[in-house]
């Protein structure tokens, strides 16, 4: 028990910044992008171009200059930069409100030259959504 109540006081090691964040809604409608791009395609001739048209609404299409696929040992992870152009002002679907319950957003110092990355399960686990790493500020 006293295992279990000093586990629980310990501080995080990871910063977990607010599910709401305004500044990052794009980065959630990428993610959802994202996520049916690879289903639909097995995780296969990812860029850009390909994602961008699945945004039938064209809320995202100009707010990233460059995205990347990283397959790593446990996840996959796209890495994004933020285009100078980048639109803050992107409305939710219902479904997209609904869906931002499981957005979970880390910050970390460094994010390998991008400005963050959204990592997923492995096709095998369906592209689950796991988490969007933020470059800290």
């Amino acid at each position: 028990m006293v295992l279990v109540i000093e586990g629980c006081a310990t501080t995080s090691k990871i910063n977990t910044v607010d599910k709401t964040r305004e500044d990052l809604r794009d980065v959630f409608v990428l993610s959802i992008l994202v996520r049916d791009y690879l289903k639909n395609t097995q995780g296969r001739d990812f860029n850009l171009e390909k994602v961008t048209e699945y945004d039938t609404l064209g809320r995202i299409s100009n707010n990233f200059e460059e995205i990347k696929q990283l397959n790593r040992g446990g996840h996959i992870a796209i890495q994004y930069k933020f285009s100078r152009n980048r639109n803050y002002r992107i409305e939710f679907t219902e479904k997209e409100k609904q869906m931002k319950e499981i957005w979970r957003v880390v910050e970390k110092k460094n994010v390998g030259g991008y400005d963050g990355e959204i990592q997923f399960e492995y096709g095998e686990r369906f592209y689950h959504f796991k988490k969007i790493v933020v470059k800290k500020k």
